[in-house]
């Protein structure tokens, strides 16, 4: 939803109408723009780091891994949770799976994980999912 109000508006600015067959992986290299699921991902990878060196008193320390203790949940698939969306950037990123563990090892040096999240930027389409 946020990517298609990003086009439309997009579309306004640039005054492509809907009869002129632009289509929609051009009007952001037209505006000279990234996409706004990039600007997600690279905000996401961004805020994993300081969440990571919180104390575990701290509510976003502790609702990174909270999981509920009681009810049961709905049918279908299970929805998609924070740090499966941080691990799944990760792995587009470098191009290597890697645990919960293994990233917040890697997050405690602040440049590396900033490099990390910078070059994320630079894969505006990867990533994408219908979620």
């Amino acid at each position: 939803r946020v990517e298609a109000f990003h086009q439309r508006c997009l579309r306004r600015i640039l005054c492509i109408r809907w009869y002129m067959n632009v289509s929609n992986l051009k009007v952001p290299k037209q505006a000279k723009i990234e996409s706004v699921e990039t600007f997600i991902v690279s905000g996401r990878l961004r805020w994993f780091s300081p969440v990571t060196q919180m104390p575990d008193h701290r509510l976003p320390r502790s609702l990174m891994n909270w999981r509920p203790a009681h009810g049961k949940r709905s049918r279908g698939r299970p929805r998609k949770m924070w740090l499966d969306c941080v691990r799944e950037d990760y792995k587009v990123a470098t191009g290597t799976p890697a645990s919960a563990e293994e990233m917040a090892e890697l997050a405690a040096d602040r440049n590396e994980w900033r490099r990390l999240a910078a070059l994320r930027t630079r894969f505006p389409e990867a990533g994408h999912s219908a979620d």
